[in-house]
């Protein structure tokens, strides 16, 4: 069971982590022992990322053994950022004896098993695995731990999704400015509790990138098919359930409309529904 936020920060402070995130937002973080910060509930394993609970705020990064055998096999550890079988075969076999440890800095110190001589500032490769399942995320290419921290920590406003701090306040304040109407296809919500369906869309990609110019408010179909990205996006359980309610709730809006992308969702799903 995950620990409250309350006695993950008394824990953070038995670990000497300084509470400072606030006025830096991002944080170079090594060196948290794997075992007793994933029982306690200080890390969390999830689909899109491998969490550190920093003072309420969820920052992502990697694992890696701390101390492999470099010496006798040669070997220099992967790194995993993803819920690889690897990681998966880890937790469920409770292997904690191997002395992995999260980071999101772009080098690590290790330490050889066998003669503890120190390799200072090592470069990471990605596991392989963790590779194949980046292919249709929004981090994009990533080879070592140098590319995941150019891609968390370039900005210093990123938070585990990729966006900037407060950028619920940020999608609210643009949807608002277009009246929660889509951009695309022109429908509006009928009442507030539908609201969600309406949402803030970046045109280059990058979620960070919140000028006007680079902002559409989009409802749920539209913003699902913009690219093949988003196509896959919403295949995924949470947001499909999310889209096939919003065109069941709205089909009659969106032929009357002429959204382009009714039929692209009834030819794709082919659950059509009146």
């Amino acid at each position: 069971m995950l620990y409250k936020f309350e006695k993950l920060n008394e824990q953070l402070n038995k670990w000497n982590f300084p509470k400072d995130i606030s006025k830096s937002k991002f944080k170079v973080i090594k060196d948290v022992e794997f075992k007793d910060a994933y029982l306690s509930g200080a890390i969390s394993i999830e689909d899109n990322g491998i969490y550190f609970n920093y003072y309420g705020k969820k920052l992502p990064g990697y694992v890696f053994i701390k101390e492999p055998y470099i010496s006798d096999k040669k070997y220099y550890p992967r790194f995993h950022i993803k819920k690889c079988q690897v990681i998966q075969q880890f937790i469920s076999e409770g292997r904690f004896k191997e002395r992995y440890v999260w980071s999101n800095s772009n080098v690590n110190d290790l330490i050889d098993m066998t003669t503890r001589e120190i390799y200072p500032n090592m470069v990471l490769k990605l596991c392989g695995y963790c590779k194949n399942e980046l292919l249709n995320s929004d981090l994009g290419t990533i080879n070592t731990t140098e590319d995941f921290f150019k891609k968390t920590s370039n900005l210093k406003s990123i938070d585990i999704k990729g966006y900037a701090f407060e950028q619920e306040k940020i999608s609210k304040t643009y949807r608002e400015m277009k009246n929660y109407t889509c951009e695309s296809c022109g429908i509006s919500p009928k009442n507030k509790f539908h609201k969600r369906y309406w949402h803030l869309h970046h045109k280059n990609g990058d979620k960070t990138d919140n000028r006007l110019e680079n902002l559409e408010c989009l409802c749920i179909l539209c913003h699902s098919f913009r690219d093949e990205r988003h196509q896959e996006n919403f295949k995924k359980k949470r947001l499909r359930s999310e889209l096939d309610n919003f065109v069941k709730n709205y089909r009659d809006e969106l032929l009357k409309n002429s959204n382009s992308f009714l039929n692209r969702y009834d030819n794709t799903f082919n659950n059509f529904q009146k």
